[in-house]
């Protein structure tokens, strides 16, 4: 129970930092999705009619 509460301290502690490097690697994670753009396996499953 210790390092809950060790880990939910720091968090509290430090919550606009997190939030805030979080926020940052969402934001990374959704741009290298939209550049990536749809992979060969999707177009196969839609192509098929399983994905809409």
């Amino acid at each position: 129970m210790s390092q809950i509460y060790g880990a939910l301290s720091y968090y509290w502690d430090h919550k606009s930092e997190l939030d805030a490097a979080i926020a940052t690697d969402l934001q990374a994670a959704e741009t290298m999705r939209a550049e990536a753009g749809e992979s060969p396996f999707v177009a196969r499953l839609k192509a098929q009619g399983i994905l809409q």
